[in-house]
């Protein structure tokens, strides 16, 4: 037994805008020295442990930058989630979310051609370095400029309310969600379920 090991508490202290300030928290990633806390409600802050203070991401100045604040401040979040490349992307109810992780600036994800992905709750990236992006209207995929691939968006599917995804070979994946599916990336650019 170890007679120096704790636990430090952060609790939500509600209406603070400094602070952590709701007590659903749905991710913390590390960026350097600090962690990115990932609230479901109430903002995304950065968190300087060693010193306990709470402070804001990097947002793009003017008026755009006012806009992607009030988004990731107004939308639920479902997770954050790292990618190879270190960066990170926060999976919101209404937008998907990229953090550089140089800056710690935040920018909306622009997917390519009219497609727009809500409710996504769960982001991940494969092997190919390809995302995936799982929620309610079902399974995008694209590539790492977020030109869409891949979709399955089938009204049977009810929402896709998965917590784990794994790749078992290039084209083969599994998901645990109401059971447990395989999925193939066809030729034709389709996703089947197995």
């Amino acid at each position: 037994k170890r007679s120096n090991d704790e636990i430090k508490i952060f609790l939500p202290k509600p209406g603070r805008k400094d602070y952590l300030n709701f007590a659903s928290v749905r991710g913390v990633v590390a960026t350097g020295n600090k962690l990115i806390v990932a609230q479901s409600q109430g903002g995304v802050f950065l968190l300087d442990p060693g010193k306990e203070i709470f402070g804001e991401l990097a947002y793009p100045h003017g008026a755009d930058g006012d806009s992607v604040k009030k988004w990731l401040l107004s939308d639920f979040i479902s997770g954050i989630f790292t990618l190879e490349n270190g960066n990170f992307m926060v999976a919101g109810s209404q937008r998907i979310f990229y953090i550089n992780k140089k800056d710690n600036l935040v920018s909306p994800v622009l997917f390519k051609g009219k497609e727009k992905i809500q409710y996504t709750r769960i982001i991940y990236e494969d092997r190919q370095r390809r995302l995936w992006f799982l929620g309610g209207p079902g399974i995008t995929v694209t590539d790492g400029n977020f030109r869409i691939l891949h979709r399955i968006s089938d009204p049977k599917l009810n929402g896709i309310y998965t917590n784990s995804i794994t790749q078992v070979a290039d084209t083969s994946f599994w998901i645990a969600w109401e059971g447990l599916h395989e999925i193939s990336l066809g030729i034709k650019n389709e996703l089947r379920f197995s």
